[in-house]
């Protein structure tokens, strides 16, 4: 599944850089990490997530329709975070652009 730039740069409206602000929560814990780092931690924690959610669903013998439009969604999730980690200099430009905060 491709990402879906449109789908990200609303969700930077709505919620800002959730990565950055989950990052500095993280920091608390594990102090000498940078910004960035943390940020990318966070990330990477919600791909393994989405993956491990993935492998699960698609083990899953009996699919209903609730079961399959989670598959796709988790998919869909997983595109746009794949892509913001390949892109993040191109993700962060898109907030400082859309973010209102």
């Amino acid at each position: 599944m491709k990402p879906d730039k449109f789908l990200i740069i609303e969700r930077i409206k709505l919620y800002g850089n959730s990565f950055e602000v989950a990052g500095k929560y993280l920091k608390e814990q594990l102090e000498d990490l940078a910004d960035y780092d943390a940020a990318l931690i966070v990330l990477y924690s919600l791909i393994a997530t989405k993956q491990a959610r993935l492998d699960y669903l698609i083990s899953l013998p009996d699919k209903n329709k609730h079961t399959k439009e989670a598959v796709k969604d988790t998919r869909h999730d997983l595109a746009n975070y794949l892509w913001i980690k390949d892109n993040y200099d191109e993700y962060l430009g898109l907030v400082r652009k859309y973010c209102n905060g």
